[in-house]
């Protein structure tokens, strides 16, 4: 080695980089600079050959995306391998390519005249060929004879042609087909005379751990070959719940404890659907902001008229700059302040507050946060974010809102039913104290809704749910001790499927718009014998 200069160039230069690296935890971006300058240092990639820079240019994309995605979180060496790797195996580098190798994907028309080592046709059954006749309603018959495919005719005879054709083009042909389809038996193409040979193929061979609560991978890993069903799953997995978690995550883990766990613990998302228009949870957030903004802007005190509604369309305007261009958001203000001849869904909430302060209500707090929310017995705190308190001095009452741009829930569902988690946990937080508030002479404590919907009367309201009020404490008691049952549930394990409310008739409860069917299994409470 001492008789190469080159050699021991290469090997002090690696030296260098390997002293140069700090091997603890770095952030993305870190890692990147590190390795481009590591790269640099050895001369890589040096002089590229044109196809070769849309390689490079791809790995290029790849370490800004890596680095965007991660930010400011720090990985080990090992997780960004593993990351970059996972990375670039998603990645498809178009080349050049030779006809006499590789694998191409052809239409029958396609492969007419080419020759091939082998081919693999799929689909094969009797509807696929020959095909079905084309719908051609405003040709008379014989027009329609004189195109391809628009007689059954001419569709068997094309089939026979391109089946003889295929035959003639490689030495070694395929065909497969899928025995049935919605459990229906399927027939092959008459084209083909010798008898269909049944093969039983495991696909699911190597599946994402969180994939094996599925009956189906479970089922392909115990039974290759088919067969028995596996059982019930057992045991228990722990989790790593954080010290503390959000509102919303404890309405999901309250509805569902397995669904909190595959998605607030393991992130495992549901891909996300390409819809037109504005996300609805998107068109509720901005339209919180526009009210926070404008609660806090005003001082808590509400402007005289006119000068009330300019102050909220300056809010607005505020809120909504970075979309001003996009017609959907153009729309949605149409919605918020109407028109000379459409009424809008904000002028028309100004109107219903100005009446509740003629009343002597007052707003205290408008986008509160507490953090450290906790009880006896739970093994976890909560944090959030309440909409807004309103207070009433002469009453001695005190309200917290929960904003609504959907349906507003039934005093049933809130006190019956117990199904509502939110207004409890922002009555806990402001009831010790985690939300700082003048309540010194304000002894009833209540919650309810502002529904935003629209402007109609039974959309735009202040459900505070006045016949309810000497409830909450019993409300309160209920939802702490669900918190608290919550918690050891987790702890011990047990992420068996328990949607609340349940499954029942025509409704699916908790269930409704859950992305995991296949990994739950569950099938409904067993109900309860009577006598």
């Amino acid at each position: 080695m001492a008789a190469s200069p080159e050699l021991a160039g290469v090997l002090q230069n690696l030296q260098d980089i390997w002293g140069q690296g700090h091997w603890e935890s770095r952030r993305a971006g870190d890692w990147v600079a590190w390795l481009e300058a590591a790269w640099r240092r050895l001369g890589f990639p040096g002089r590229l050959e044109r196809e070769e820079n849309h390689q490079m240019g791809e790995i290029s994309l790849l370490f800004r995306e890596f680095a965007r995605a991660w930010g400011e979180e720090k990985l080990t060496p090992g997780e960004v391998l593993a990351w970059l790797t996972h990375g670039a195996q998603a990645a498809v580098l178009p080349g050049p390519g030779v006809q006499e190798a590789g694998l191409q994907v052809l239409g029958w028309l396609e492969m007419r005249g080419l020759d091939f080592d082998r081919i693999i046709c799929l689909g094969m059954n009797s509807a696929a060929l020959p095909g079905a006749v084309r719908p051609l309603p405003l040709l008379s018959r014989i027009e329609r004879e004189r195109i391809l495919g628009a007689t059954q005719e001419s569709q068997d005879r094309f089939a026979q042609e391109t089946f003889t054709g295929m035959l003639a083009s490689a030495p070694h042909l395929i065909l497969t087909r899928p025995g049935q389809e919605n459990q229906e038996p399927l027939v092959g193409t008459p084209l083909y005379k010798g008898v269909w040979k049944e093969e039983k193929v495991s696909l699911l061979s190597r599946p994402h751990p969180a994939w094996l609560r599925s009956p189906a991978v479970q089922a392909a890993l115990a039974f290759p070959a088919g067969g028995s069903f596996p059982g019930e799953l057992r045991g228990r997995l722990e989790v790593d719940l954080p010290a503390e978690l959000r509102v919303t995550q404890l309405g999901t883990a309250l509805s569902c404890p397995l669904r909190f766990v595959l998605e607030e613990i393991l992130g495992i998302q549901d891909l996300a659907d390409i819809e037109a228009g504005l996300d609805p949870r998107e068109r509720g957030q901005k339209l919180h902001e526009v009210l926070a903004r404008f609660v806090k802007k005003t001082g808590y005190c509400l402007p005289p008229p006119g000068e009330d509604l300019a102050l909220l369309q300056e809010v607005a305007r505020e809120v909504l700059a970075p979309e001003k261009a996009d017609p959907h958001w153009l729309a949605e203000w149409h919605r918020w302040f109407g028109d000379d001849h459409t009424p809008g869904l904000l002028p028309a909430w100004l109107e219903k507050e100005r009446e509740r302060q003629a009343q002597g209500w007052r707003w205290l707090a408008a986008e509160a946060s507490f953090q450290g929310l906790d009880r006896p017995g739970w093994v976890f705190a909560l944090k959030g974010r309440l909409d807004r308190v309103d207070g009433h001095p002469e009453q001695g009452e005190l309200v917290v809102w929960d904003y609504k741009t959907g349906e507003i829930p039934g005093p049933a569902k809130v006190f019956e039913d117990q199904e509502e988690f939110q207004l409890p946990a922002y009555l806990l937080a402001v009831r010790e104290g985690k939300v700082t508030l003048d309540q010194a002479a304000l002894a009833v404590l209540v919650a309810g809704f502002i529904g935003l919907k629209s402007p109609r009367e039974d959309h735009l309201q202040h459900q505070d749910f006045a016949g309810h009020k000497h409830r909450w404490e019993e409300v309160l008691g209920a939802w702490e001790e669900r918190v608290r049952r919550l918690g050891e549930r987790l702890a011990a394990g047990d992420l068996s499927p328990d949607p609340r409310p349940a499954p029942r008739k025509s409704s699916e409860g908790a269930c409704s718009y859950c992305p995991y069917p296949l990994l739950c299994r569950y099938e409904g409470e067993i109900p309860e014998l009577e006598g």
